[in-house]
Formats: structure tokens, C-alpha cells, sequence
């Protein structure tokens, strides 16, 4: 299970997402604090190459009230991963409120506590064109818990700074 704590310019809310993985071949669980529900099935092949997907769909409540299909895919290679999420909210009141989010990220773990990379959002409301973000991460490990700090943007007028704590249990 892991915990993010995300801070995101486009959508101007602070967000908290739990990921609950019972097995490699298991559910997902994702609840968040912005009022949504997530379950799906987690796949995993390979052994030096490995790849590993989740299908889940969500229910959003609150502000926006929906479904939500999305997904998390990642790629690794002895101490390089490449990974995506993403997500599309339907919103059953007011179609207004459709969104799509991606969240790709290419991470190299120098040791085995430690992780730097590249990481990029994009989002795209209903009726209006893609906002990109991209920027770095940096992050750590201890034990149970992982840290990570993105900037988005860096450099330019409105850089966005993500903190993500993650807690495996």
C-alpha cells in the first residue's frame, strides 16, 4: 500500500492517493481524498525485463461525479524503469467536467535507496487542448517509506513542486 500527497498547479488541489496491491496477479485498490474509488487487476511477466500493468476503474464523487477507467504500466530493466498512469473521469452531471491525465515518468536508481529521472503531466479538460508539464524527480528510500520530489516546469514563470510520500506495508 503507498500514499501520495500531490500538489498540482492545473488542478489546484492537494490530493492524497493510497494504492493497495494484494499480489502481483491480484486487485487494486486506490482511494483518495478528492472523493474518488479505485479497483482493478495487477499483471506482471518477466524476470530481467519486466513489465507490469493495472487495469482499474474508479468512481468519482464530490465536485465531479463519474467513472473514471484508468490504468498504471510500468517497464523495468535492472535499475531503469520507464512507467505511465493515467486516467479519463466521465462526468455524469455536467460534461463539462471530463478530463484526461497522464503521468509518464523514466526513473534510474543509481543505488538501491535512491532514484533520479524525468517525469511529465499532461492533462486535457473537455473542449480545451493539452497542458504539458514536464520537469525532474528525485527520491529515497527507507526501509518502508519513499520519497519523492518532482519540479515541473523548472525554470519557467509557474514551476509546479510535487511531493509524493509513499508507505508500503
Amino acid at each position: 500500500m503507498s500514499c501520495r500527497i500531490q500538489r498540482s498547479s492545473y488542478l489546484q488541489r492537494l490530493q492524497q492517493i493510497g494504492n493497495g496491491c494484494t499480489s502481483k496477479h491480484g486487485t487494486t485498490t486506490k482511494i483518495n481524498r478528492r472523493d474518488s474509488i479505485w479497483v482493478g487487476y495487477n499483471f506482471s511477466v518477466g524476470k530481467k525485463l519486466i513489465f507490469e500493468a493495472s487495469a482499474m476503474i474508479g468512481g468519482v464523487f464530490g465536485n465531479t461525479t463519474g467513472v473514471a477507467p484508468g490504468y498504471e504500466v510500468s517497464l523495468s530493466y535492472k535499475r531503469i524503469v520507464l512507467s505511465s498512469s493515467g486516467e479519463y473521469v466521465f462526468d455524469t452531471k455536467n460534461k463539462s467536467g471530463n478530463f484526461l491525465y497522464s503521468w509518464p515518468q523514466l526513473t534510474y536508481s543509481p543505488l538501491e535507496w535512491f532514484h533520479v529521472g524525468l517525469v511529465a503531466q499532461r492533462t486535457k479538460a473537455y473542449h480545451t487542448s493539452f497542458d504539458t508539464q514536464r520537469g525532474l524527480l528525485v527520491g529515497f528510500s527507507h526501509k518502508r517509506a519513499e520519497f519523492t520530489t518532482y519540479i515541473l516546469n523548472p525554470g519557467w514563470s509557474d514551476p509546479t513542486l510535487v511531493l509524493e510520500i509513499q508507505w508500503s506495508f
